[in-house]
Protein backbone atom coordinates (compact mmCIF):
# COMPACT_ATOMS: atom_id res chain seq x y z
CA UNK A 1 0.00 0.00 0.00
CA UNK A 2 0.84 3.39 -0.52
CA UNK A 3 1.64 5.57 2.02
CA UNK A 4 -0.85 8.06 1.30
CA UNK A 5 -3.35 5.64 2.57
CA UNK A 6 -7.19 4.22 1.56
CA UNK A 7 -7.54 4.03 5.70
CA UNK A 8 -7.31 8.01 5.84
CA UNK A 9 -9.33 7.95 2.21
CA UNK A 10 -12.30 6.09 4.25
CA UNK A 11 -12.48 9.38 6.54
CA UNK A 12 -11.66 11.98 4.00
CA UNK A 13 -14.76 10.21 2.22
CA UNK A 14 -17.03 10.58 5.28
CA UNK A 15 -16.16 14.20 5.44
CA UNK A 16 -16.98 15.04 1.57
CA UNK A 17 -21.01 13.27 2.50
CA UNK A 18 -20.85 15.82 5.41
CA UNK A 19 -18.91 18.69 3.29
CA UNK A 20 -22.22 21.42 4.25
CA UNK A 21 -22.77 20.38 7.85
CA UNK A 22 -21.37 20.91 10.91
CA UNK A 23 -21.94 17.56 12.14
CA UNK A 24 -20.77 13.98 11.13
CA UNK A 25 -23.98 11.64 11.27
CA UNK A 26 -23.55 7.80 10.74
CA UNK A 27 -25.55 8.74 7.96
CA UNK A 28 -22.68 9.73 6.33
CA UNK A 29 -20.54 7.34 7.24
CA UNK A 30 -22.94 4.31 5.61
CA UNK A 31 -22.87 6.25 2.39
CA UNK A 32 -19.71 6.83 1.78
CA UNK A 33 -18.79 3.28 2.99
CA UNK A 34 -21.59 1.08 1.50
CA UNK A 35 -19.79 0.20 -1.48
CA UNK A 36 -16.43 -0.87 0.19
CA UNK A 37 -18.18 -3.73 2.06
CA UNK A 38 -19.20 -4.51 5.85
CA UNK A 39 -15.41 -4.21 6.78
CA UNK A 40 -15.38 -0.43 5.63
CA UNK A 41 -18.34 0.13 7.83
CA UNK A 42 -16.42 -1.71 10.81
CA UNK A 43 -13.66 0.40 10.55
CA UNK A 44 -14.59 3.85 11.11
CA UNK A 45 -16.52 3.60 14.18
CA UNK A 46 -14.30 1.80 16.09
CA UNK A 47 -11.65 3.90 14.78
CA UNK A 48 -13.55 6.92 16.42
CA UNK A 49 -13.81 5.03 19.74
CA UNK A 50 -10.48 4.44 19.61
CA UNK A 51 -9.36 8.25 18.96
CA UNK A 52 -9.75 11.37 20.95
CA UNK A 53 -13.70 11.33 20.00
CA UNK A 54 -14.15 7.90 21.99
CA UNK A 55 -13.26 10.33 25.27
CA UNK A 56 -16.81 12.38 24.10
CA UNK A 57 -19.55 10.71 26.73
CA UNK A 58 -21.97 8.64 24.62
CA UNK A 59 -20.06 8.10 21.76
CA UNK A 60 -18.33 4.61 22.23
CA UNK A 61 -22.46 3.59 23.03
CA UNK A 62 -23.21 4.97 19.72
CA UNK A 63 -20.42 3.19 17.74
CA UNK A 64 -20.51 0.40 19.68
CA UNK A 65 -24.23 -0.10 19.03
CA UNK A 66 -23.68 0.90 15.13
CA UNK A 67 -20.78 -1.57 14.71
CA UNK A 68 -23.35 -4.17 16.58
CA UNK A 69 -26.20 -3.64 13.86
CA UNK A 70 -23.58 -3.92 10.85
CA UNK A 71 -22.44 -7.56 12.49
CA UNK A 72 -25.30 -8.78 13.41
CA UNK A 73 -26.14 -8.48 9.50
CA UNK A 74 -22.62 -10.13 8.59
CA UNK A 75 -23.91 -13.17 10.53
CA UNK A 76 -27.11 -13.36 8.96
CA UNK A 77 -25.98 -13.04 5.62
CA UNK A 78 -26.87 -9.23 3.94
CA UNK A 79 -25.85 -8.10 0.92
CA UNK A 80 -26.81 -4.81 2.24
CA UNK A 81 -26.13 -2.51 5.31
CA UNK A 82 -29.12 -0.84 7.06
CA UNK A 83 -29.42 1.25 9.74
CA UNK A 84 -32.81 2.78 11.61
CA UNK A 85 -33.06 6.59 10.80
CA UNK A 86 -32.69 7.33 14.53
CA UNK A 87 -29.20 5.34 14.62
CA UNK A 88 -28.72 7.48 10.81
CA UNK A 89 -29.19 10.51 12.52
CA UNK A 90 -26.51 10.28 15.63
CA UNK A 91 -23.82 12.50 15.35
CA UNK A 92 -20.29 14.23 16.23
CA UNK A 93 -19.00 17.65 16.27
CA UNK A 94 -17.11 17.64 12.69
CA UNK A 95 -14.14 19.75 14.13
CA UNK A 96 -13.88 17.11 16.83
CA UNK A 97 -13.97 14.86 13.68
CA UNK A 98 -11.00 16.50 12.00
CA UNK A 99 -8.90 17.08 14.86
CA UNK A 100 -9.27 13.11 15.61
CA UNK A 101 -8.17 12.47 12.16
CA UNK A 102 -5.05 14.47 11.94
CA UNK A 103 -3.88 13.17 15.06
CA UNK A 104 -4.35 9.68 14.05
CA UNK A 105 -3.07 9.91 10.38
CA UNK A 106 0.91 9.25 11.70
CA UNK A 107 -0.59 5.50 12.82
CA UNK A 108 -2.99 5.13 9.57
CA UNK A 109 -0.18 5.17 7.60
CA UNK A 110 2.60 3.61 9.62
CA UNK A 111 -0.61 0.75 9.92
CA UNK A 112 -1.24 0.23 6.32
CA UNK A 113 2.32 -0.78 5.54
CA UNK A 114 1.75 -3.86 7.42
CA UNK A 115 -1.93 -4.65 5.66
CA UNK A 116 -1.74 -6.48 2.43
CA UNK A 117 -3.98 -9.67 0.50
CA UNK A 118 -2.50 -12.43 2.71
CA UNK A 119 -3.41 -15.79 4.11
CA UNK A 120 -7.12 -15.05 2.58
CA UNK A 121 -8.23 -18.78 3.70
CA UNK A 122 -8.54 -16.91 6.51
CA UNK A 123 -11.12 -14.33 5.65
CA UNK A 124 -13.89 -16.03 4.09
CA UNK A 125 -16.99 -15.93 4.45
CA UNK A 126 -17.14 -18.50 7.59
CA UNK A 127 -14.44 -16.85 9.25
CA UNK A 128 -15.85 -12.99 9.03
CA UNK A 129 -19.56 -14.78 10.33
CA UNK A 130 -17.56 -15.89 13.28
CA UNK A 131 -15.84 -13.04 13.88
CA UNK A 132 -18.53 -10.68 13.57
CA UNK A 133 -20.21 -12.89 16.43
CA UNK A 134 -17.19 -12.18 18.51
CA UNK A 135 -17.71 -8.37 17.54
CA UNK A 136 -20.93 -8.31 18.76
CA UNK A 137 -19.84 -9.15 22.09
CA UNK A 138 -17.01 -6.61 21.94
CA UNK A 139 -19.54 -4.07 21.28
CA UNK A 140 -21.41 -5.14 24.20
CA UNK A 141 -18.34 -5.06 26.47
CA UNK A 142 -18.13 -1.24 24.58
CA UNK A 143 -21.51 -0.21 25.85
CA UNK A 144 -20.92 -1.56 29.21
CA UNK A 145 -17.85 0.18 30.03
CA UNK A 146 -18.57 3.45 27.47
CA UNK A 147 -19.09 5.97 30.39
CA UNK A 148 -15.61 5.56 31.43
CA UNK A 149 -13.04 7.77 29.30
CA UNK A 150 -10.84 5.51 27.08
CA UNK A 151 -11.71 2.29 28.65
CA UNK A 152 -13.49 0.89 25.16
CA UNK A 153 -10.06 1.47 23.74
CA UNK A 154 -9.28 -2.56 24.47
CA UNK A 155 -12.26 -3.76 22.40
CA UNK A 156 -12.64 -1.21 20.00
CA UNK A 157 -8.41 -2.85 18.65
CA UNK A 158 -9.66 -5.97 17.89
CA UNK A 159 -13.25 -4.74 16.74
CA UNK A 160 -10.51 -2.00 14.29
CA UNK A 161 -8.45 -5.00 13.03
CA UNK A 162 -10.97 -7.86 12.12
CA UNK A 163 -13.07 -4.75 9.71
CA UNK A 164 -8.85 -4.13 8.61
CA UNK A 165 -9.25 -8.12 7.70
CA UNK A 166 -12.80 -7.94 6.25
CA UNK A 167 -12.02 -5.04 4.06
CA UNK A 168 -8.16 -5.76 2.66
CA UNK A 169 -8.92 -9.54 2.72
CA UNK A 170 -5.96 -9.94 5.08
CA UNK A 171 -5.71 -12.97 7.10
CA UNK A 172 -2.89 -11.88 9.34
CA UNK A 173 -4.65 -9.36 10.28
CA UNK A 174 -7.56 -11.50 11.20
CA UNK A 175 -5.42 -14.05 12.84
CA UNK A 176 -4.27 -11.04 15.59
CA UNK A 177 -7.91 -9.78 15.99
CA UNK A 178 -8.42 -13.33 17.47
CA UNK A 179 -5.85 -13.16 19.86
CA UNK A 180 -6.42 -9.63 21.13
CA UNK A 181 -10.26 -10.69 21.60
CA UNK A 182 -9.37 -13.60 23.68
CA UNK A 183 -7.24 -11.31 25.41
CA UNK A 184 -9.78 -9.44 26.22
CA UNK A 185 -12.26 -11.65 26.95
CA UNK A 186 -9.72 -13.13 30.11
CA UNK A 187 -8.08 -9.60 30.80
CA UNK A 188 -10.83 -7.31 31.55
CA UNK A 189 -12.77 -9.67 33.31
CA UNK A 190 -10.20 -10.61 35.56
CA UNK A 191 -9.05 -6.85 35.82
CA UNK A 192 -12.41 -6.04 36.85
CA UNK A 193 -12.86 -8.64 39.97
CA UNK A 194 -9.53 -8.32 41.24
CA UNK A 195 -9.91 -4.31 41.29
Amino acid sequence: MTADTPLIKLFDDVLQHSDEKDEVEFQDVLEAMETRGFGALIILPSLITMLPTGAIPGIPAMCGVFIMLISGQIVVGKKQPWLPQKLKKQAISKDKFKHGLEKAKPYLKTMSSYIGKRFTILTGSIIQRLSALLIMVLCAMIIGVGFIPFAAFFMAAPILLFGLGFTFRDGIITSIAFIMTLACFIGIPYFAINN
